[in-house]
């Protein structure tokens, strides 16, 4: 159901009580993503009420948006110092974003004065660390037909663990075959919020490669960006040296993306300097609508140099998918991709991907 403009009559305060009731009461019906917008929108049309920002930063906390959330929260406590309700939701953000010692304090006090979830949060926190400790496996497996009658199929598995609240560290192997040749490729990576900014790195590479790189090196980097349209707009840029038994590869990816609070937009030039030495360029658009609070639609299209067998080609790209949440902790992605690879001919392809976090 679409929310229409509110007629002119209708104080500001009284327009904001009813976008708050509404938004309340979807969070608790376990609809974050409708929620959101709208208790957003009546924290702006009161910032100065606690109890407007503690329903935002409860949302955004259910969303999984936990940095946003702690922020959210601790300008309602700045309002409202001794308002236990916001000292609870703030520990539990704490706590999921793996602050331990921070969710200890805020919760402890709480616990000591009776309030029996404080003290089960503490319960919790007082459990042997690896139970506290951020898991994700990505599993995946792709198949594609070419116009020239050759196959390639793919099969990966990734691990990735949250080794404090601004560290996650990956290692990925992604077995491929092409053209009745097999590479296994394996790669590791680390990723830091700094605060500000964040950034990444990685390595990697294909003993014996045939398609796949010989060894592979990237770093990436992102800011928070400012506050646009009701999202955030943020630069990122990615740099990646890839050697191949034909030559080395190198490419840069500087863009832009959006993220809102259904939707997000991300476009990217790419450069590169390919095997032979030469220059190239192209670009990529990605986009993504958060239809439900468990189906998200994902699409994007690329015409730009893709490096594969050693050998750098143009390539236009089209990408179509949907992501599942299953559970509160599963996720289920289907993609269908279509290539047009110019002389060497068109490529079609099939992806599924589990994820799995715990």
């Amino acid at each position: 159901m679409m929310l229409q403009e509110p007629p002119a009559a209708i104080a500001p305060a009284e327009d904001a009580q009813a976008l708050y009731e509404r938004g309340v009461a979807l969070r608790r019906a376990g609809r974050n993503a409708d929620a959101l917008p709208l208790l957003r929108r009546a924290a702006e049309l009161r910032p100065d009420d606690a109890d407007v920002l503690l329903q935002y930063g409860l949302s955004l906390y259910g969303a999984g948006r936990l940095r946003e959330a702690q922020r959210v929260l601790d300008r309602a406590q700045a309002l409202a110092p001794d308002y236990a309700d916001v000292t609870l939701a703030r520990a539990r953000v704490a706590a999921a974003l793996n602050d331990r010692t921070r969710a200890r304090a805020l919760a402890g006090p709480l616990a000591t004065g009776g309030n029996t979830e404080a003290a089960a949060l503490l319960r919790t926190l007082d459990a042997p660390a690896d139970v506290e400790a951020e898991w994700r496996v990505d599993a995946w497996a792709s198949y594609s037909e070419l116009s020239s009658g050759d196959r390639w199929d793919a099969q990966g598995l990734a691990v990735s663990r949250r080794v404090t609240s601004e560290t996650t560290l990956t290692l990925s192997v992604e077995r491929t075959r092409r053209f009745d040749r097999t590479d296994v490729y394996v790669e590791g990576a680390a990723a830091h919020d700094f605060g500000r900014w964040s950034g990444w790195v990685s390595l990697g590479g294909a003993p014996d490669a045939d398609h796949r790189a010989e060894v592979s090196a990237a770093v990436g980097a992102t800011t928070r960006g400012w506050t646009v349209g009701g999202g955030r707009l943020r630069p990122l840029i990615e740099a990646r040296w890839s050697e191949y038994p034909t030559g080395p590869v190198r490419t840069v990816q500087p863009g832009l993306a959006w993220d809102g609070e259904r939707a997000s937009l991300e476009a990217r030039g790419v450069f590169t300097r390919d095997e032979l030495g030469q220059d190239r360029s192209g670009w990529l658009v990605r986009g993504g609508w958060q239809v439900t609070d468990r189906v998200r639609l994902e699409a994007s299209y690329a015409d730009a140099p893709e490096s594969s067998g050693g050998v750098t080609l143009d390539v236009r790209a089209t990408a179509l998918g949907v992501r599942l949440k299953l559970t509160e902790t599963t996720d289920l992605r289907l993609v269908g991709v279509h290539e047009d690879r110019g002389p060497s001919g068109d490529r079609r392809e099939g992806l599924v991907a589990l994820t799995r976090r715990f």
